[in-house]
């Protein structure tokens, strides 16, 4: 019996359990499977920091905004998400702890810079300074 896939949309052979009777399978392959799963994770984590945005930051933001901004390169580094360590494969949501407007996105290091500086321009500046001071 032939059934279409639900990822791949391609056609496949169903496999006939031991018992005779056809499976509920509706998946080619291991491959498809493994897909919709890493689709439906990536899915439902977009989901969770819409909700995170909206609840803690009043941020209204839509699934497709989340995962835009989520895969943008780091606006201070220019690294790409899903590049390095686990940690580091979705890129930040930086955003203004004051009006709480979002100001971009950042990598995972970047986004603890900018975090452990308490996003003050004054102590960039004086980091900046001390590490020029070792160039001269």
């Amino acid at each position: 019996m032939l059934k279409i896939c639900v990822v791949c949309l391609h056609e496949f052979e169903v496999r006939i359990a031991p018992d005779g009777r056809n499976t509920c399978q509706i998946y080619c392959s291991d491959a498809c499977v493994k897909a919709l799963q890493k689709k439906k994770r990536k899915e439902k984590y977009a989901a969770c920091a819409v909700r995170c945005f909206k609840r803690i930051h009043n941020i209204d933001l839509t699934i497709d905004q989340v995962e835009t901004l989520q895969n943008a390169p780091c606006d201070i580094c220019n690294k790409k998400a899903g590049i390095g360590s686990l940690k580091s494969q979705r890129n930040h949501i930086d955003h203004d702890h004051v009006t709480n407007k979002i100001r971009g996105t950042l990598c995972y290091r970047c986004n603890s810079a900018v975090g452990l500086l308490r996003d003050d321009v004054t102590l960039f500046q004086k980091a900046i300074e001390y590490l020029s001071r070792s160039l001269r």
